[in-house]
Parts: C-alpha cells; sequence; structure tokens
C-alpha cells in the first residue's frame, strides 16, 4: 500500500513538474513583508475528492455518518484561511483554532509554511471529512518540495483531485490542474488589492 501512495505522488509531482516557476507582477506591498517572518510563505491550493462506488453510503454508515445533509469539507495544516485574510487588513489576533484551516471542496486554501534556504516541503496529508463528520475522514496524500524564488510569498501549488476506491477509500489516482488566474482572483477578492502569485515546481519526496 505504501509503494501504490509512493507512486501515486510521485506521479502527482512528475505532472506538476509542467507548472513553471513564474512571477506574476501585481504590486508589492510591504506590509505584507512585514506580516511574514524571514523563510515564511502562504501555499495556496485546493482539493477535490471522488468516489464511484455504488456501496458508498452503506459505507458510509458504518463510519457512523447519521447526517447526511452536510458538505464534506477538508482540513490543511497552517494557519486559516480568513485569519490570514484579517492579518492582512491590519490585525495581529490569532485565532484559537490553532495551525489548521477548514475548506469546502475546490475552495481555496491558505496555509503558512516555513522554507528552508528557499525550499517549501510538505509532509503532512490533506483530511477528507465526507459529509464534515470527523468520524469519517480519511487521510490523503501530500508529500513535496518545491524551490521558492526569492522575495516570493504567495505560492500556488495546484489542483488536486483525488480518485478514491474500496470501503477504505484509498487514493487510486491522483491528478493536478492549473486554477491559478481563479486563485488570484479569489485572493485579489479576499484581501482587496492586487496579491503576486507564484507558481511553483514539485517534486516528490516519498521513498518506496
Amino acid at each position: 500500500m505504501k509503494k501504490t501512495i509512493a507512486a501515486l505522488v510521485a506521479a502527482l509531482a512528475l505532472v506538476c513538474a509542467m507548472h513553471s516557476a513564474e512571477t506574476y507582477g501585481a504590486k508589492k506591498n510591504n506590509s505584507k513583508k512585514e506580516i511574514l517572518a524571514p523563510g515564511e510563505v502562504i501555499m495556496v491550493g485546493s482539493a477535490t475528492v471522488k468516489v464511484d462506488d455504488e456501496n458508498f453510503d452503506f459505507y458510509a454508515k458504518t463510519w457512523g455518518v447519521t447526517d447526511f445533509s452536510k458538505e464534506d469539507t477538508y482540513v490543511v495544516y497552517g494557519d486559516a484561511y480568513k485569519e490570514y485574510a484579517t492579518l492582512f487588513f491590519g490585525s495581529i489576533k490569532k485565532s484559537d483554532n490553532g495551525k489548521y484551516g477548514v475548506y469546502k471542496p475546490g475552495e481555496f486554501f491558505l496555509s503558512k509554511q516555513k522554507t528552508k534556504k528557499g525550499v517549501l516541503e510538505s509532509a503532512w496529508p490533506i483530511k477528507w471529512r465526507f459529509y464534515s463528520d470527523p468520524n469519517f475522514e480519511i487521510y490523503l496524500p501530500l508529500n513535496f518540495e518545491a524551490i521558492v524564488p526569492q522575495g516570493e510569498k504567495f505560492v500556488y501549488v495546484g489542483h488536486f483531485e483525488y480518485h478514491l476506491e474500496g470501503s477504505d477509500f484509498h487514493p487510486t489516482k491522483i491528478l493536478v490542474s492549473d486554477r491559478f488566474d481563479q486563485a488570484k482572483e479569489a485572493l485579489e477578492r479576499e484581501f482587496g488589492e492586487p496579491i503576486q502569485l507564484c507558481r511553483v515546481e514539485m517534486r516528490s519526496t516519498k521513498k518506496d
């Protein structure tokens, strides 16, 4: 199973390599740089899942789901999206929910991460909660590293579409697509000002 996931993540990284590391020339705002410490960046991306299984509702019940009316959500490690939007508007108050953000399928996440010598490394999974139920939570692989060009603060890593199978909902395929323009538009609506967003080339950190 570990080898299968490693192969999937390696394939994910190969697809992501098609994203060239390029910078888009929106206005730079020094106030943003003051909020992020040296070596910190905001990682931007999104995720969805697809499950093609006629037994899905049965599996959900065995996982203890009782409310089927709620929408799925997913959890990404890092400071929450709304919290950092607030920070960039000038407040320095931290939220009480800790180092994670909760998002709806396809919604762009914003996650503060640290880099080491210009390298962003992710080694934690996305938590997917069917029907927003933490009892019906699975872990989706997100293992990569990427070179962040000097001076960049907002880093776009792509849209991840996970295809799942079986009663344990294991990934059989991971597709990565480019929604850069939509991400940039969403950020600028949220922040109310131009945002310089940078694509990065990712490579897998999983070993067989």
